[in-house]
């Protein structure tokens, strides 16, 4: 006999030490966060429906929406009205929603989640969610990528609860950095604001929470040299929010039996309740794919030489890839968008312009999907069998393009037969140079910025920076013979700074180089267009692959070295 469904889907457990986390395929959120045997957050049973919001994650806005209906655009939106008491339309549209495991390791697991149109909400994202923990905590990072047509609204917010211990929150001291509460009517709608200072509101320095009902939403919140701010509860749990989020949520559950102060909701959101309405906060989402394509070749048509009908290398394929591997392949209609916006197919014939835009979507398309078979963990460059894997998914991807492009410019008696060939290996190469270079600075750089280096650091950076460009520049005005010059910075910046340094390194170089030679200048300009074309993509894609796989050892020394380290940790712990 089949044994029941949780109410709550599939259950990803995380652990590190004592640390245990819950994630549930259902909602995306988090059932249950505990430190040995105290309990961080107010979770939920396993066979029990979540409720009162316990861990949810509120998107495309958090909190309320007055009679849920808003203006976007110029087009008036209706929402359904699922608190219907106050007539409001509340805490989003995916809280109840399947949610995909798309990566999972023991102290990590990342969930995705397309939200489809509906109609009152007729736009399309695409949700990711990350997990991640350490020693020092729980980090939850959010993305959504708008990938319709057309600009949308959003906001985000979560709903954990965290735990008061065995008796009612009221005699645990509360701090909440907020110089400002906003006021709310009976329908907990926005009014107005109001100074928190000389009021029961102001938790700035702690005190106990005593029988203040608060479920009030406050901001301004005072940050500390990191951009966080910290609402700390009785020493049992501290959350902390980054500068994405300007709004915190506080709530003691007064009116809901099974959290009413027993426990204390921290909600973090990136904007004000009825942000829908009063654009308090609300984030304009633009089209991500399309216009990152499009601009990709716009800047690839800038350095192209002069009477040349091609790119010298073709950037938005490097964007296309990165987009659909992190973001999923479901966004493929992005590329198609970004690519008839990018071309201007109007003077070839329709069965030539269709096999262009074909072939440059399956290019994206088919390295993408293969990517993600064969680098399952999100980091393909940190591993050299992970850029094995980004190797073979590019190469294949972009010789979809080169065969199709060309064959349908045959097709269209655009090209000859003969011309074939050369034009096969130009276009293959062009692609492949433009994903060398870009798919892996993307990849690099997609995750949130560590802002902890120390001073030194920042000027080692800044310094192997400045030796690219001059490097660079020196190689660019001389003859052949120094053209690798630049290398020695590259190889600084990998073995010192990882993949992060080492593409940005790369972008850095390539960029001065088709600059310079896009314009007929430096060592890669010879006696004809296809001659120097050629010889500056081999030279990008031999400066990006070397820099790509000494990085990636880096960063595999850098993994066992750490792996190494908690190791220790973990028995000295235990001993």
């Amino acid at each position: 006999m089949q044994e029941p469904i949780s109410p709550s889907g599939e259950q990803v457990e995380l652990s590190v030490g004592d640390q245990r986390v819950v994630v549930v395929g259902f909602g995306g959120g988090l059932r249950r966060y505990s430190v040995g045997d105290a309990s961080v957050l107010d979770g939920y049973s396993v066979v029990a429906m979540c409720g009162s919001g316990r861990g949810q994650l509120l998107a495309p806005w958090p909190n309320r929406v007055e009679d849920g209906s808003y203006e976007f655009a110029g087009q008036r939106y209706q929402l359904a009205l699922d608190e219907p008491e106050r007539q409001n339309a509340i805490h989003g549209l995916v809280r109840w929603a399947k949610w995909t495991v798309a990566e999972q390791e023991a102290d990590r697991a990342v969930l995705e989640h397309t939200l489809h149109p509906t109609p009152g909400y007729p736009f399309t994202l695409d949700l990711r969610v990350e997990y991640s923990l350490a020693d020092d905590g729980l980090t939850v990072r959010v993305e959504a990528m708008n990938v319709g047509e057309g600009a949308c609204p959003f906001g985000f917010g979560a709903h954990p609860y965290l735990a008061g211990g065995d008796g009612p929150v009221d005699g645990l001291e509360l701090r909440v950095p907020a110089e400002t509460a906003l006021i709310s009517d009976e329908r907990s709608i926005p009014i107005g604001r109001q100074s928190v200072d000389g009021t029961e509101l102001d938790f700035r320095t702690p005190k106990p929470i005593g029988t203040v009902q608060l479920d009030h939403c406050f901001t301004d919140l005072q940050r500390g040299d990191d951009g966080r701010a910290q609402v700390e509860l009785g020493g049992r749990a501290t959350l902390w929010v980054d500068e994405s989020y300007p709004y915190v949520m506080v709530f003691t559950g007064d009116g809901l039996p099974d959290v009413a102060r027993r426990s204390l909701a921290v909600e973090p959101m990136t904007c004000a309740p009825n942000a829908f309405r009063t654009g308090d906060g609300l984030i304009r989402l633009e089209p991500a794919l399309a216009g990152a394509y499009y601009g990709a070749a716009q800047i690839g048509y800038e350095l192209k030489f002069t009477g040349a009908v091609a790119a010298i290398v073709w950037l938005p394929v490097g964007v296309g890839i990165a987009f659909l591997y992190l973001g999923g392949l479901s966004l493929w209609p992005g590329v198609v968008l970004g690519d008839l916006l990018a071309n201007q197919y109007d003077t070839l014939p329709v069965g030539s312009a269709f096999g262009q835009t074909l072939g440059n979507t399956l290019e994206v398309l088919v390295a993408a999907y293969l990517l993600r078979k064969l680098v399952r963990n999100g980091r393909p460059l940190e591993s050299v069998t992970g850029v094995c894997g980004l190797l073979v998914a590019i190469f294949a991807g972009t010789a979809v393009s080169a065969t199709i492009g060309p064959l349908s410019l045959r097709f269209g008696n655009v090209l000859s037969t003969s011309d074939l060939p050369h034009v096969w290996h130009t276009w293959w190469l062009g692609d492949t140079a433009g994903a060398l270079v870009v798919v892996p600075l993307a990849l690099a750089w997609w995750r949130p910025l560590d802002l902890s280096w120390t001073r030194a650091r920042i000027a080692e950076g800044a310094l192997m920076l400045s030796a690219v460009i001059v490097l660079s520049e020196i190689a660019l005005r001389t003859d052949r013979p120094l053209v690798y010059i630049v290398f020695p910075s590259l190889i600084w910046a990998a073995l010192r700074f990882g993949p992060r340094g080492g593409t940005l390194a790369v972008a850095v170089a390539v960029g001065f180089t088709l600059w310079k030679t896009a314009h007929h200048a430096g060592p890669f300009v010879v006696d004809s267009i296809p001659r120097s074309t050629l010889s500056t993509q081999l030279y990008v894609s031999v400066a990006a692959l070397s820099t790509m796989f000494l990085a990636a050892v880096v960063a595999e020394r850098e993994a066992i070295a750490k792996g190494l380290l908690e190791s220790r940790a973990r028995r000295r712990r235990t001993s």
